[in-house]
């Protein structure tokens, strides 16, 4: 066996853990566990942060961090910018990531150029958020988990157990794989109702996990969906569910239009900003991309 089969091996055996994990409602910490928040234990949470939030007047407000993280030059207005668009440019680069899928040079290279935006924009989200800790927002937020965890951990150390189950929550990238994995689909398929209870009493982990299941299967009765290996490459998958999104938007418009030119033959969308532009020309298949230039070309 080798690096690779063992790397995913690995990866497979981690994921097997989490998924039981979900199905449990517990996390395994210091010879106990930790209870998933209930919705009668959120809904006390929640309590205690909006009374939390109130009483905040005086905190400072995101606006204030701002000011001071450029008046000291620990931020910019340029970062601001960039961290702004960033999210709007990585999913313009996953539905190119998708179109040129079939291509391994080219996805390849929209592959590394998707990780690298995710990473500067990381960098950037912990750069403007280092005292985020001062704002009301963030100290209702540790009133409220302080208040959840007295139901959600019977041990003394809370603080420690706070920080132990925010360190250990299932990122979204492993739920997906656990939507698709086969040791969960046996339940799922088995059974209309899998967890045995209504969405009411699941936790968040439980609800999320049967969302992304059911966003797969209706994907897949799609009559243009994706191969196989497109729904197990998450940023290729997202790439196809941005493009299916906005060829239904662009659909609509040009529906529209054609309601009052019937005899025309072309339509041609406008944008009225750089992002509109990319998300209008990111419809096109690169074979139509090549003939607007030609027909630019030959105007």
């Amino acid at each position: 066996m080798n690096n690779e089969e063992m790397s995913r091996l690995v990866d497979k055996a981690r994921r097997d853990v989490l998924l039981y994990r979900i199905l449990s409602g517990k996390l395994d910490y210091s010879n106990s566990y930790i209870r998933e928040p209930t919705q009668k234990i959120k809904s006390i949470g929640l309590k205690v942060y909006y009374e939390t939030l109130k009483d905040c007047e005086d905190v400072l407000k995101d606006q204030d961090i701002l000011i001071f993280l450029i008046d000291t030059k620990q931020w910019s207005f340029e970062e601001e910018k960039k961290l702004k668009d960033l999210p709007k440019d990585i999913e313009n680069t996953k539905v190119t990531y998708y179109k040129f899928y079939l291509d391994p040079s080219s996805r390849k290279k929209y592959k590394i150029e998707i990780d690298y935006k995710k990473k500067m924009y990381s960098d950037l989200f912990l750069k403007r958020n280092k005292y985020s800790n001062m704002t009301a927002q963030h100290i209702a937020f540790g009133a409220m988990w302080f208040e959840m965890i007295n139901y959600m951990y019977k041990g003394s150390d809370k603080l420690s157990a706070i920080h132990y189950y925010q360190k250990n929550t299932v990122t979204d990238e492993d739920l997906r794989s656990i939507a698709l994995s086969d040791e969960w689909l046996s339940y799922f398929t088995a059974s209309k109702n899998p967890l045995g209870k209504p969405a009411i009493r699941m936790t968040e982990d439980q609800r999320r996990l049967i969302s992304w299941t059911n966003l797969y299967k209706n994907c897949r009765s799609n009559p243009e969906a994706p191969p196989d290996n497109v729904f197990s490459d998450h940023d290729a998958f997202d790439g196809w569910l941005i493009s299916e999104k906005r060829k239904d938007t662009a659909n609509k418009k040009v529906n529209t239009i054609q309601t009052k030119n019937p005899n025309a033959s072309n339509f041609y969308l406008f944008g009225q900003s750089k992002e509109d532009i990319e998300e209008i020309m990111s419809l096109n298949t690169p074979e139509s991309l090549q003939k607007i230039e030609n027909e630019f070309k030959s105007t």
